[in-house]
């Protein structure tokens, strides 16, 4: 099976300010970017915090196209905006650290 390691970053889409994911399994927000990959992989994946980084996520992948999938993935942040400089309009995006095929 082979993994690739992301970090998902929130953009604000009027000032194109980037704010890295900070959180904790069981959030919200936690939730919204899981269910992102879910939504784009599907849910043959398996995905979790980084122990050494929690800035990353994890995911264990078996499809030869999943690097180039999560490099476009492009998606609305539904949730309220997380952090008070954050206007509504914003997405997630995801930046790859490192991976094995």
């Amino acid at each position: 099976m082979s993994f690739i390691r992301i970090k998902p970053i929130f953009v604000n889409d009027d000032t194109g300010e980037e704010s890295p994911f900070y959180d904790e399994v069981g959030t919200p927000e936690f939730y919204m970017i899981t269910d992102t990959l879910t939504k784009y992989i599907g849910d043959k994946i398996y995905s979790y915090i980084d122990d050494q980084n929690t800035d990353y996520f994890i995911i264990k992948y078996n499809h030869k196209d999943t690097v180039k999938i999560i490099k476009n993935i492009y998606e609305l942040n539904t949730l309220f905006p997380i952090y008070k400089e954050q206007k509504p309009s914003n997405h997630i995006k995801f930046k790859i650290i490192n991976y094995k095929i």
